[in-house]
């Protein structure tokens, strides 16, 4: 089967590139034929710490819906396994939302890895503003 191979990332700042081969298939629905994606985030976080398993859910997430359709596999060297379990419930709901589509697609990644979240002690502030009240 045909596949989309992601070969390397790139982080520039709160920047991730991914750069890919793809399929002529899927090349001709690109704007650009430079087979690369690129996510941004605000400033004020720092890429460097995200683990790569983790960088790689932007890059799947984007790729998903063309390859399910297309039936192209997505092909990267990492993933965070909770992502990858959930990967087959997405399948099955597009299947019942699309049934007249013949979606079928893997997505394969060389380990598997098991991301460990460690909350900080920074506090979110919610506010609100009362409508009406004396």
């Amino acid at each position: 089967m045909e596949k989309i191979t992601l070969k390397r990332i790139n982080i520039t700042g709160s920047k991730v590139e991914y750069y890919y081969d793809s399929p002529v298939k899927f090349s001709k629905f690109l704007r650009s034929p430079e087979n690369s994606l690129f996510v941004e985030y605000p400033s004020h976080y720092n890429i460097s710490e995200v683990p790569q398993s983790v960088l790689m859910i932007p890059f799947v997430g984007n790729m998903l819906i063309a390859s399910m359709i297309l039936n192209i596999d997505i092909e990267v060297p990492t993933l965070d396994s909770t992502f990858f379990q959930s990967i087959s419930a997405i399948k099955e709901a597009y299947k019942q939302m699309y049934p007249y589509l013949r979606l079928n697609f893997n997505v394969r990644a060389k380990k598997i890895i098991e991301s460990k979240y460690i909350p900080s002690e920074k506090k979110i502030t919610f506010f609100y503003r009362r409508i009406g009240c004396h």
